[in-house]
């Protein structure tokens, strides 16, 4: 795995999101109110745009 997954993967989790599934390279999140899919080949700029959509700040 990427070290901008895992970095992504640690701050959403930080925040309420769950894991809810995973199909191939894509993880689905989820925190009861938004849903948000991460693929394992995450790279930092796509990482700091779906955290901000999600309102999270590294």
């Amino acid at each position: 795995m990427k070290k901008e997954f895992i970095e992504a993967d640690r701050a959403l989790k930080k925040n309420g999101y769950v894991q809810v599934r995973a199909k191939g390279s894509h993880y689905i999140y989820s925190n009861g109110v938004q849903s948000v899919a991460l693929n394992i080949k995450l790279n930092r700029m796509v990482m700091a745009r779906v955290l901000k959509e999600c309102g999270i700040w590294l």
